[in-house]
């Protein structure tokens, strides 16, 4: 896991302070919503621990409100919004070159 970390973010030939660096940054993630596979059951919005899932104001071609990503910016990448999802309509993924210190 940490070597994949590592790589990910591009600190493989760092001269043996990987392991500081790495454990003073984390990445930033966001969600992706298929809204047309979304029917509106909230269970992603309720079981997000930081509460950045939102119902969308406009609707998907069965009538459904999907959900919205709120705050992308709190989403610390658990995927537990995924896990829930009984359509498969929502997942998490890394922004690719994001990061920030902690």
């Amino acid at each position: 896991m940490i070597t994949y970390f590592i790589t990910l973010v591009g600190l493989s030939d760092c001269g043996g302070v990987c392991s500081m660096r790495w454990s003073a940054m984390k990445l930033k993630y966001r969600q992706v919503v298929i809204a047309e596979r979304c029917k509106e059951c909230g269970f992603c919005i309720e079981f997000c621990p930081k509460q950045v899932l939102t119902k969308a104001s406009e609707t998907n071609s069965r009538g459904y409100h999907p959900v919205g990503t709120g705050e992308a910016s709190e989403c610390t990448g658990c995927n537990i919004c995924s896990m829930v999802c009984p359509d498969f309509a929502i997942y998490v993924v890394p922004v690719e070159g994001k990061h920030f210190s902690v």
